[in-house]
Order: C-alpha cells, then structure tokens, then sequence
C-alpha cells in the first residue's frame, strides 16, 4: 500500500465516506467475505467474526449478514436480527431483510416475520420466489395452512429455473398437502 492510499483511508475513515476506502475494491470484498463464510463453515466463528466486522467498516453490507449468521450460529437469533436490523437500516438489501424475516420465524414471532418478508420485495437484489416460499413456511408454522396454500400456489404455477429452490417449493407443497398423490411422483 503506498503512502497517498493510507492517507486516504485515513481521511475516509474520518469523514466516513461512502463505499469501500480507497484502494479496496468490490472484489477484495467479496473475495474477504467467501473467506468469512469458510471460517464459518470451519466453526470459526471469532474469525469469522472478525472478518465480518473488517467487511462493516469498509461498508459492504455481507459484513452485516456475516455477524448475523455467528450471532445465529452461537445460538442468539435475538442478537442476529438486532443486528440485521442495524444494516437494514443503513442498507435496505433483500439479503439481509430475508435473513431477518427468517430469523424472526424461527423465533415464533410470526406476525413480525410476514411483515419483514413484505419488507422485502421493495429490497435492492430482491428474489421474489424465495420470499414467497418463504412466507409460506411461516404461515405454515403460525398454523394458518390455508394461507400457506394460497401464497404457495403461484410458485407451483409458474416455472422455477433455480433447482433448488424447485425442490423447495415442491416440499413444501406435499408438506401443506398441496400437491395431489398423483402428481408426487412427477415432482422435483
């Protein structure tokens, strides 16, 4: 790093300007964060911690979701969407309003969660097929299957290019006995 990059860090850092510090690119970050997500798969968890935090203060929001999912993964869902929540704030991004909705889902809180899937589709990098499923799951939960059913419906309607994500869908729908006997067999 030449002298005139670490200066200007520094007076990034001062003004706290928008975007990565000069000298860091979208690509650092990303590359940073794929090693984030490794420690976690590791069990790493303080470093992956660590990285996340690296990832906050250059401003790139996987940071946010990166500590997020080691607050989740150390068992404090609460702490996970306080924190989705604080770069929700700063950043509305789909990635981190998903992860709230299903954070808060798996807490019980229901009603709050539906609300967050909601949040959701305005969210810059919206997947709308996944909320979908998504809110469907936590309709289910809440035991209100009737409205799982019809929030599911357009999903199996519709072409689905994501495998994954198919297969998902379909689960749920034998799940919520959406899918005829018949047409089981003939699911992803």
């Amino acid at each position: 790093m030449t002298f005139v990059t670490w200066i200007r860090r520094i007076v990034w850092r001062l003004r706290d300007l928008p975007g990565p510090p000069p000298g860091i690119t979208q690509a650092d970050a990303e590359d940073l964060l794929e090693k984030g997500w490794h420690y976690v798969d590791e069990g790493q968890l303080s470093k992956a911690e660590g990285v996340g935090k690296k990832l906050v203060a250059m401003k790139f929001t996987g940071g946010v979701e990166l500590i997020a999912v080691v607050q989740a993964e150390r068992g404090n869902l609460e702490a996970a969407v306080d924190t989705l929540s604080s770069g929700i704030a700063l950043k509305p991004v789909w990635r981190l309003g998903h992860l709230r909705a299903n954070y808060l889902s798996d807490l019980g809180r229901y009603d709050e969660a539906l609300e967050a899937y909601r949040d959701c589709d305005g969210m810059f990098g919206a997947k709308p097929d996944c909320t979908a499923l998504n809110r469907a799951i936590a309709l289910s939960r809440a035991d209100r299957d009737d409205e799982a059913r019809s929030a599911l419906q357009p999903l199996l309607s519709k072409e689905i290019s994501d495998e994954e994500l198919k297969a998902q869908v379909w689960a749920v729908a034998r799940d919520l006995d959406l899918v005829p006997p018949e047409a089981i067999s003939q699911s992803p």
